[in-house]
């Protein structure tokens, strides 16, 4: 009997190590799909937030471009006018929305992977 019970020792030893084994690989694998859950929500969110700038910078354009045609036929009814303080105000708006124009532009350029 000693033989034997030292026989069913050794066979138990073993596979309690290959269980082991795969607990081990297991956790892995369980590890990794958290991790790959993980990064899905961040790479979904980034691509939203960049989405979401896209557009606004698309719309912040459009819209100063927009109010560069306004101020400019404001501009020429205040010059026929003699509005000089007006013609002033409205050069400093122009100007303004031009830079802003452009930089809105670029960061819908660059958004624009």
């Amino acid at each position: 009997m000693n033989v034997e019970n030292r026989v069913f020792q050794k066979l138990f030893k073993e596979e309690k190590t290959e269980l082991s084994t795969h607990k081990i690989e297991l956790g892995l694998i369980d590890d990794g799909d958290k991790l790959m859950s993980l990064a899905k929500s961040f790479y979904k969110e980034a691509e939203q937030t960049q989405s979401n700038a896209q557009g606004g910078w698309k719309l912040s354009a459009h819209n100063y471009d927009r109010a560069i045609a306004s101020y400019e036929k404001a501009l020429k009814m205040a010059k026929e006018l003699g509005a000089d303080k007006i013609v002033g105000e409205i050069n400093k708006q122009i100007s303004l929305a031009s830079k802003q124009f452009k930089t809105a532009k670029s960061y819908e350029k660059k958004l624009n992977l």
